[in-house]
């Protein structure tokens, strides 16, 4: 970053004395030098403009702790970070609080060489989806108990399900509907976590199984 300033400093000085000294345009040479003082302040912006990708360990008050393929990364935020959410293909606009651990995000910005914290201009986040199989156990109202083959249950709320599918002994699949998924059926489901509390998912797509 030092580096960047000083040749910004260099070549507006630089520029300015030759304009002091000769006003009419600048010769051949002296443009050519210019425009490669120009090029180099650029290149090395670029440099420090970096993408972080990773998956949500921990928030701060305002900065991220990101597990990433390069190792642990911190994200600092400030009043010009923008965030945004992807669910179901489309994006909504969210806020510093609605980033969530688990979140597998993307953070654009500038990166301090010396640490390698990044100050994010953006944040895009991806809901984490869950594959979930198991037996149903119990159904109330839209919220469906779901036991996987560890014995574990899930709280599952199909209110949002934007695709339910049935398939039979054959292996037919076609469209379904929520009564179609029974007490006892054996299904697959596309979700997501919403609720660290109660334990609750929400259905993305899902799959039954009619004997």
């Amino acid at each position: 970053m030092k580096k960047i300033i000083l040749i910004i400093i260099v070549f507006f000085v630089f520029s300015s004395s030759i304009f002091a000294v000769e006003t009419s345009t600048p010769s051949a040479k002296q443009q050519d030098l210019m425009d490669r003082l120009t090029t180099k302040v650029a290149e090395l912006s670029n440099q420090l403009r970096r993408t972080y990708w990773g998956k949500v360990k921990s928030t701060g008050t305002s900065s991220i702790s990101l597990s990433t393929p390069e190792g642990d990364r911190t994200i600092t935020t400030n009043d010009v970070t923008t965030y945004f959410r992807i669910r179901s293909g489309n994006r909504t606009e969210i806020n510093f609080s609605g980033l969530k651990t688990g979140d597998d995000i993307v953070g654009t910005g500038t990166v301090d060489p010396q640490n390698n914290e990044m100050t994010a201009r953006q944040i895009i986040a991806k809901i984490q989806r869950y594959n979930l199989a198991g037996t149903i156990t119990e159904i109330n109202k839209s919220i469906i108990a779901v036991q996987d083959f560890s014995g574990k249950i899930f709280q599952i709320d199909f209110s949002d399900a934007i695709a339910l599918k049935k398939t039979d002994v054959a292996g037919k699949i076609s469209v379904a509907k929520f009564s179609d998924f029974q007490k006892g059926s054996l299904v697959f489901v596309m979700g997501y976590f919403i609720d660290a509390t109660t334990q609750e998912y929400s259905v993305l797509k899902a799959l039954v199984y009619l004997r």
